[in-house]
């Protein structure tokens, strides 16, 4: 039970601090900072697994075919239409509704009990 509530506040505050760092991180006010710094590191990082050694590299471990093959699946995924976006994007959102209405949804008052409940906005005449 912790370790699953520790692991999503990780990644509460991770996620964000990632996405900080990739958009703002190029600016001026944070050349010389923490924030630019781990953003040259992650396109140092991302240069790297771009490039051609590395490259090289899975190619002398898994052989060229098998190279052949993810290329091709990375360029379906990435620039052609495919079903797999949408696919995702329902997930997210089917996923959201279901942890709302599964964990939030019974707090929510109904009945006439209470004003300030659901109710009290649709009330019928």
């Amino acid at each position: 039970m912790y370790i699953e509530l520790w692991l999503a506040g990780c990644a509460l505050v991770a996620l964000p601090l990632l996405m900080y760092v990739m958009l703002a991180g190029d600016s001026e006010r944070h050349e010389k900072d923490c924030i630019g710094w781990l953003f040259r590191k992650l396109v140092n990082a991302m240069d790297f697994f771009s490039g051609e050694y590395f490259n090289n590299a899975v190619e002398k471990i898994v052989g060229k075919t098998c190279c052949v093959r993810l290329s091709a699946c990375s360029n379906y995924v990435l620039y052609e239409k495919n079903p797999i976006m949408p696919a995702i994007y329902v997930l997210f959102v089917g996923t959201g509704f279901t942890v709302f209405a599964l964990y939030a949804f019974p707090y929510i008052p109904f009945g006439v009990e209470h004003e300030w409940g659901i109710s009290f906005y649709h009330k019928i005449n």
